[in-house]
């Protein structure tokens, strides 16, 4: 995740911490897990997981 937002510049007028949990997020759901909740602190994620 460290390098996905090393190549990602941010715009001058974007709210560093709004640009950089919205890339989080998204490499977190890259990564399979879904957003069950969000508070203006955390966001809380899960992974499925499928039983045989």
């Amino acid at each position: 995740m460290a390098r996905g937002m090393s190549e990602v510049r941010k715009p001058e007028r974007t709210d560093a911490r709004s640009f950089y949990m919205n890339l989080a997020m998204n490499a977190l759901a890259r990564e399979g897990y879904e957003l069950v909740a969000m508070t203006p602190d955390d966001y809380v994620f899960r992974r499925p997981v499928t039983r045989p």
